[in-house]
């Protein structure tokens, strides 16, 4: 019943005739069930064809339905939940624990191709205990990533922002693991974890030679008067570790944040467990020539915020910092994405296909 209502509604806003309605009805269903419906920002009773069927009756002409219509079913890319917990469980032992093997074979003066020799090794059991790892926010889904890992509890924290209390807890956990007094147990390499990066914006910027974004926030702690200084050996490691980015994201992380943190003596990787080439992922030349003119009709310029204009907004119909994307997650719809797919006015007269949920004031 409830797919005969949403063909109904789709018919309704479509110019296509009843051979090519059937066509896609089915193609639609297919997208639903395996993965679309699971979005979880669509409203109470909301499923991907509803909410398909209201996007495309916004606009004016069949030929723009069918050029936005297209460029989603043809480009879009939904990482699911099931995808998502796959790259959580790889993090670890595929993309973390490697880093720590090489860590350790140079300490140990064994061959970093002999793994199963290194690992054990006293140097790698050390450093395994000498190791944070820091959710950077709410989608770095720490409590699965330490089940998946196997970690310690008191290894994990699901946030950068570290308090003094937490701080002499995680210190005296690790002297009394070590068997080494409170003033001796130092951590030597930090994994700052989170799920998905388009722009690396977010995460390290640069203007008039102040840096912020969450790497340069978690640095700054080193500056209290109780600082993070004290838990770290000299000359120590942070690895930035992402579920998924792009290979933009990636390369800015890496110029800005070793400029960083070079300048305090700290050592920096920056990994991803899935990495999205931006080119594949993003509207290509011509779909550009062919979609600019109603990606632009349709922006909302509410949309440009102040936070939004951190990044390039010469184009803000591109999305944050024009990154063009054709990403959805299962939790919510970067910003980094098309907002033709993700803005929804207050008043509803500009509907999303995917809404998004702003988990950052300002954006």
């Amino acid at each position: 019943m409830r797919d005969t209502l949403a063909e109904m509604v789709l018919a309704r806003v479509v110019d296509w005739d009843a051979e090519k309605l059937s066509e896609e009805r089915l193609d639609l269903e297919l997208m639903a069930e395996l993965k679309y419906d699971e979005y979880r920002q669509f409203s109470a009773g909301m499923r991907f064809i509803e909410s398909m069927s209201l996007w495309l009756g916004q606009f004016d002409s069949g030929a723009e339905q069918n050029t936005i219509y297209e460029l989603v079913k043809r480009r879009l890319v939904f990482i699911s939940s099931a995808e998502m917990q796959h790259y959580i469980r790889m993090a670890h032992a595929d993309h973390a624990k490697p880093v720590l093997v090489g860590e350790a074979a140079r300490r140990s003066g064994i061959c970093e191709n002999h793994v199963a020799k290194v690992t054990r090794s006293k140097e790698f059991g050390e450093l395994q205990r000498k190791c944070l790892y820091l959710g950077l926010s709410d989608g770095s889904r720490m409590d699965d990533f330490r089940r998946f890992s196997n970690l310690r509890h008191e290894q994990v924290y699901p946030t950068y922002e570290i308090s003094i209390k937490r701080r002499k807890r995680m210190v005296k956990s690790l002297a009394k693991s070590l068997g080494q007094g409170d003033g001796d147990a130092k951590f030597e390499v930090v994994f700052l974890i989170d799920d998905f990066s388009a722009s690396g914006i977010s995460y390290i910027r640069e203007k008039n030679g102040k840096h912020g974004g969450k790497i340069a926030a978690f640095l700054q702690q080193f500056d209290d008067s109780e600082g993070l200084e004290g838990m770290f050996t000299r000359g120590f490691l942070v690895v930035v570790l992402l579920y998924v980015a792009t290979d933009r994201a990636l390369s800015r992380i890496r110029k800005l944040a070793s400029k960083l943190l070079e300048e305090r003596g700290i050592r920096l990787e920056v990994v991803a467990v899935h990495e999205i080439r931006e080119a594949a992922a993003s509207l290509a030349p011509n779909e550009m020539a062919q979609a600019e003119a109603i990606l632009e009709k349709q922006f909302d310029r509410a949309v440009a915020t102040a936070g939004y204009k951190m990044g390039r907004h010469r184009q803000p119909y591109l999305g944050f910092d024009e990154c063009g994307l054709l990403v959805v997650l299962n939790h919510n719809c970067p910003n980094n994405t098309l907002p033709i797919i993700w803005h929804e006015s207050d008043d509803a007269e500009i509907r999303a296909l995917f809404p998004r949920h702003e988990r950052f004031a300002g954006e």
